[in-house]
C-alpha cells in the first residue's frame, strides 16, 4: 500500500509564493499581474506535474523486481556481500531511496544500508553491503523503498518483503584439539570403521576357542592347537559402526551468555564438531531439535556428506526471546512421536544437550529418557550450565565474585541431577572450556566397553 506524503520544507515555499503572486494580481498592479499569473500557474502546474508523477511512479514500482542475492553458504562470523538489485522494464525512470531493515544481531556495514537510485528501463541498478551473522536463521524486517518526483516535492512510501527474507550461518567446526586422555581411547585412526568388541569375520584378533563344526580351516590357530593337544580357532572382531543420536533442547535458557559466547552458540558449534567427528570414524549420527513450535529432524546416517545436512540445521535455528516459554509437554510429545521412529533395534548412544532447569526437566521428561535407556540404550545428558558462561563476559574481581556465586547457584541443578542419576541417565554439566572434550570422553569411554554394535 502506498502513502502519499507532502514534504513541508519544499512545499510550504512553493505555495506561499504562490500565494504572493496571486496576491499581487488581484491587488490591480497591472506590471505585476502577468508576471503573477505566469508565476503563480508555473508553481501550480509544478505541483500538479510533480504530484501526477509520484501517482504514476508508484504503479510502475509495482513492475520492478527487487531480490536480495546471498551466498548460499555462510559461515558465523565472516564478512558476506550482500547484493540488492533492482530489475526493471517500463520506460519512465524512477528515483527511488532504499532502506533495508536488517536483523537486530547481525552486523553491517555500512551501519544503515540506505541508498539513493534511478532506475530505468535501458539499464537495471543495484548496490550491495557487508553483513556478518552469528549462529543460526536471521529474518529481514519489511524493505521501505521511497518514491520520489524529480523536484523532491512529494513522495510516496511502501513497505515490501523482498525475497530471501532470511538468511542463516552455520557454526565453525574448528580442528579438535584431543586431550592425550581422548587420543588413548580413540579406538581407530580418524577415518573408517571404529572397531569395537565384537566377535566376527574381521581383521584384527579377537580370542581364540576350541574348533567347533563349521568353522573355517584357514582360521585354525596351530601353536595353540600343538600346545593344548586340542584343535584351536582364532576369533577376529569385526568392524562395526556405532549408532549416535543428538539431541537438541535449545530454550530460552540457552540464549545466556555474551553474544558470540551464548550456550546456544557454544551448543551448535558443539554439535557440529562431535558429529564431524564421528563421521570421520564411520560412525551414524542424528539430530533432533527442539526450540518453542519448532523442531527439526536429521536422520540416522553415515558418510562424511551427511555432515553438510546436520550443518544446514544447525544454520537455521532461531534465537529464542524472553517471550517464548518452555512447555515441558511439548518436548515430551515430540520426543515420545519421533524417537520410536528413529532409533534403530541396534543399541544407540542417545546425547541429550539442555540445561536443567525446572521449566524444562519434569518427572515426564526423566522417565521418558529412563524408558529410552531400558531399551538398551546409552543415554547421556550434557547439561551447559547458563552461569559459566554469563561469567566468560566478566573479568577481574567482579568475575571473582560471580565465581563464588556460583557455588550457590549450583545447588539449583542437584534436585533435577539426583533424579536423572537414580534413573540411571549419566549427566555432566559443562562449560564453555570444556565442552566437545568432555562429550568426546564419554562417548570413547562407552566405545570401549559397548560389546554390541551394529555390521559396518
Amino acid at each position: 500500500m502506498t502513502e502519499l506524503v507532502s514534504p513541508s520544507k519544499v512545499l510550504t515555499p512553493l505555495l506561499l509564493l504562490a500565494a504572493i503572486s496571486l496576491a499581487a494580481t488581484v491587488m490591480g498592479a497591472s506590471s505585476v499581474s502577468i508576471i503573477g499569473v505566469t508565476l503563480a500557474g508555473t508553481i501550480l502546474g509544478l505541483l500538479m506535474a510533480s504530484r501526477y508523477y509520484i501517482l504514476l511512479a508508484s504503479r510502475m514500482v509495482d513492475d520492478a523486481k527487487f531480490k536480495r542475492l546471498i551466498p548460499e553458504y555462510m559461515v558465523e562470523g565472516t564478512w558476506y556481500e550482500v547484493k540488492f538489485a533492482i530489475d526493471y522494464k517500463r520506460s519512465i525512470p524512477l528515483l527511488l531511496e532504499i532502506h533495508e531493515n536488517t536483523p537486530p544481531l547481525v552486523k553491517v556495514e555500512p551501519r544503515l544500508p540506505r541508498f539513493n537510485v534511478i532506475i530505468s528501463n535501458t539499464s537495471g541498478s543495484s548496490f550491495s553491503y557487508k553483513v556478518k551473522l552469528p549462529i543460526g536463521r536471521h529474518c529481514f524486517g519489511k524493505t521501505k523503498i521511497i518514491i520520489r518526483d524529480p523536484l523532491g516535492i512529494f513522495r510516496a512510501e511502501r513497505n515490501i518483503e523482498i525475497e530471501p527474507s532470511c538468511i542463516s550461518a552455520y557454526p565453525k567446526t574448528a580442528l579438535l584439539r584431543l586431550p592425550s586422555s581422548l587420543l588413548s581411547l580413540a579406538t581407530n585412526r580418524f577415518g573408517g570403521l571404529t572397531k569395537t568388541r565384537k566377535k566376527g569375520v574381521g581383521t584384527e584378533y579377537y580370542d581364540t576357542r576350541e574348533y567347533r563344526v563349521g568353522d573355517e580351516i584357514k582360521h585354525i590357530e596351530w601353536k595353540a592347537t600343538a600346545r593344548t593337544g586340542k584343535l584351536m580357532i582364532k576369533e577376529f572382531e569385526m568392524e562395526t559402526a556405532n549408532y549416535v543420536f543428538l539431541i537438541g533442547l535449545l530454550g530460552r535458557e540457552m540464549m545466556a551468555g555474551p553474544l558470540g559466547k551464548t550456550v546456544f552458540e557454544y551448543t551448535a558449534r558443539s554439535i557440529g564438531a562431535i558429529s564431524k567427528y564421528l563421521l570421520d570414524k564411520g560412525d551414524y549420527v542424528g539430530l533432533l531439535t527442539w526450540q518453542p513450535r519448532e523442531t527439526n529432524l536429521v536422520r540416522l546416517k553415515r558418510g562424511k556428506k551427511h555432515h553438510y545436512e546436520i550443518l544446514k540445521t544447525l544454520g537455521n535455528l532461531k534465537w529464542v526471546t524472553e517471550e517464548e516459554p518452555t512447555v515441558a509437554a511439548e518436548v515430551v510429545d515430540l520426543l515420545r512421536k519421533q524417537i520410536p521412529t528413529i532409533l534403530p533395534r541396534d543399541r544407540v548412544i542417545v546425547i541429550v544437550f539442555a540445561s536443567l532447569v525446572k521449566d524444562l526437566w519434569t518427572d515426564e521428561l526423566i522417565d521418558f529418557l529412563f524408558r529410552v535407556k531400558m531399551l538398551k540404550n546409552d543415554v547421556i545428558v550434557i547439561a551447559p550450565n547458563p552461569r559459566f558462561f554469563e561469567a566468560e563476559a566478566l573479568s577481574g574481581l567482579d568475575a571473582v565474585i560471580y565465581k563464588l556465586k556460583l557455588i550457590e547457584l549450583v545447588k539449583e541443578t542437584e534436585a533435577i541431577r539426583r533424579k536423572l542419576l537414580q534413573k540411571g541417565v549419566t549427566v555432566t554439566e559443562v562449560g564453555p572450556r570444556d565442552y566437545v572434550e568432555t562429550v568426546l570422553m564419554q562417548i570413547e569411554m562407552m566405545r570401549q566397553f559397548m560389546q554390541g554394535g551394529s555390521r559396518g
